[in-house]
């Protein structure tokens, strides 16, 4: 937040005295696009009224529109080195996220990735994940497995989801918000034995308070994620990011409008 408003402050200064137009990433927003599980259309015989399960095909598309239209993927150091830094992204730049660690994210989503040179970060959750590889079966929600994740580095980064509080307490609150400062931090440093790297951070459920704002960037995290709407800017709060939910049957106008908003 510091840098952004140095930042600021020397752009206004510069203006002021007769200076040339401001750093170009000074006003840029990144979309962050949110996906969970895919299927294709065969497939999906018991999910269809799940939010969070698109088809195959939709994220084909979707994929293929950013790739045509010149959007190139952002890594997480590459979105850190913006949001501190403030050094200069691609105009058309986008950060592809998955939460939660399905597996159909490996074995869909990665070769659509790997076709047009895009890479993407999981939040993955490591109790959620499965011991070991197995059979793959549509009908059930399968989670990836540490081994897997290996074969998956080139396109994926995997950062926390939290190591077990994607749950949710007897009165239906998610657990991320009744932690201690003590309790948080242990979780942190659990799921890092299932992380490539830590500086990025999806909250479960989207739920945050001033104890997760405060403790996790004591442990690594640089830029954390919710489940509202919104881009990653230099203006905004790097530990409070807003993404984009891709949800099953979103149109491609409304697909297209997340990305061509953040250029206005």
């Amino acid at each position: 937040m510091k840098t952004a408003l140095a930042l600021v402050l020397t752009a206004l200064l510069c203006l002021g005295a007769g200076c040339v137009d401001q750093p170009p990433s000074l006003q840029q927003k990144v979309p962050v696009l949110l996906y969970h599980h895919l299927l294709t259309e065969e497939e999906n015989r018991l999910y269809r009224e799940n939010g969070s399960v698109i088809s195959t095909d939709e994220f084909e598309w979707q994929m293929k529109w950013l790739h045509d239209n010149g959007w190139q993927t952002v890594s997480s150091r590459e979105l850190i080195d913006f949001l501190y830094e403030g050094k200069a992204l691609p105009k058309k730049s986008v950060l592809i996220t998955f939460d939660d660690g399905y597996a159909s994210n490996l074995r869909y989503a990665a070769p659509v990735l790997r076709q047009y040179g895009y890479t993407a970060v999981i939040f993955v959750s490591g109790t959620l994940l499965a011991q070991q590889p197995a059979p793959w079966d549509g009908d059930e929600l399968q989670m990836m497995d540490p081994e897997s994740m290996r074969d998956y580095t080139d396109v994926f980064e995997f950062h926390s989801h939290s190591y077990a509080l994607h749950a949710t307490d007897a009165d239906g609150q998610p657990l991320m918000l009744s932690q201690t400062a003590v309790s948080l931090a242990e979780d942190t440093q659990a799921n890092l034995a299932f992380c490539t790297a830590n500086t990025l951070y999806a909250y479960p459920y989207g739920a945050f308070n001033e104890n997760t704002l405060t403790v996790l960037p004591q442990h690594g995290v640089r830029a954390a994620f919710t489940t509202k709407q919104g881009y990653a800017s230099l203006q905004g709060d790097p530990m409070q990011i807003g993404r984009f939910i891709v949800f099953p049957g979103t149109s491609q106008s409304r697909f297209i409008h997340y990305l061509e908003e953040a250029l206005s």
